[in-house]
C-alpha cells in the first residue's frame, strides 16, 4: 500500500507544496499521471496551507 504524505485523509486536502516537493524529485525517466475530470467525486480541496 502506498501512503502519499501530500494527502491529508482527516481533512480530505491535497497540500500543494508537498506534491510540488514530491514532483521536483521525479527522475528524468519516471513517468507522472495526473487524471483530470470536470468534476470533483472525491472532494479533494487543493490548498496552499500545511
Amino acid at each position: 500500500m502506498c501512503k502519499y504524505n501530500y494527502y491529508n485523509t482527516t481533512n480530505n486536502l491535497i497540500i500543494f507544496i508537498d506534491l510540488q516537493r514530491i514532483l521536483k524529485q521525479v527522475k528524468h525517466d519516471d513517468v507522472v499521471l495526473f487524471h483530470s475530470c470536470c468534476h470533483n467525486l472525491t472532494c479533494i480541496k487543493l490548498t496552499l496551507k500545511v
